[in-house]
């Protein structure tokens, strides 16, 4: 792994560190892109999005410190992010409840926006922390019987990409009743978190890994969604 990428004097630049910045400029890009092609543009939406940043960044940790604050010596240690230690479930709420409010206006088209764009984010800062290598995966012996480590982190990687092409293309069928990209987008995210974390070492809850159990909550979240999305439109008189 390469949880540093190089130094200057007594200086780390790390690269989980790197790809989540790669990350954040991606989804700004393309939030901006369906803003200006949709019209809802306005001057302050860079702005705006760096607040989502920096909230989804401090929930991921404060949620990793809670989850393990054994593992931390002082409460100052909160502030030691270059020391990787976040949670991804808590950074998706931090920025989705940051987002909503300063997206109200709306808010249903934004959200599409942010669904697809989370997608491409995920391939990047995926990546981030394969290079840090702060998530442990189950030890196999793969091909031609080569031990090494399941390759969980880099499979939810590439899942973002090959999800952000699928669900982009589609957009121009989906748009037609705003949310529903978003809970589409909710439950793919649910069903990779349900099949990939299984291979991780994450701890164990009711027989299941915890990132399996918010995988669960994702995917029953983007199914209800969906169902009462349908069932408000055929209440309008609308075909689905």
């Amino acid at each position: 792994m390469y949880p540093i990428l190089f130094s200057i004097g007594k200086v780390n630049f790390y690269s989980y560190g790197l790809m989540a910045g790669l990350a954040f400029l991606a989804t700004s890009l393309v939030i901006t892109y369906y803003a200006k092609k949709e019209k809802l543009f306005f001057d302050e939406l860079f702005d705006r999005l760096v607040i989502c940043f920096i909230a989804a960044l401090l929930i991921a940790r404060l949620s990793y410190f809670i989850v393990y604050f054994n593992q931390f010596e002082h409460w100052y240690d909160f502030f030691t992010i270059w020391e990787v230690g976040m949670i991804s479930y808590g950074g998706i709420l931090g920025a989705f409840v940051s987002y909503a409010i300063l997206f109200r206006k709306n808010m249903w088209q934004w959200l599409d926006y942010l669904a697809i764009a989370y997608l491409l984010g995920l391939f990047f800062w995926r990546i981030g922390c394969f290079l840090a290598g702060d998530h442990p995966q189950v030890a196999y012996n793969g091909f031609l019987a080569i031990k090494g480590e399941f390759p969980a982190i880099l499979i939810e990687s590439l899942s973002g990409l090959i999800g952000f092409i699928i669900i982009s293309q589609a957009y121009k069928k989906l748009k037609i009743i705003h949310g529903l990209t978003f809970f589409v987008v909710i439950l793919y995210y649910g069903i990779i978190r349900i099949i990939v974390d299984q291979f991780r070492l994450d701890p164990m809850l009711w027989g299941l890994r915890t990132g399996q159990i918010v995988g669960i909550a994702f995917a029953v979240m983007g199914i209800i969604g969906i169902i009462m999305l349908a069932l408000k439109r055929r209440k309008n008189g609308q075909a689905i």
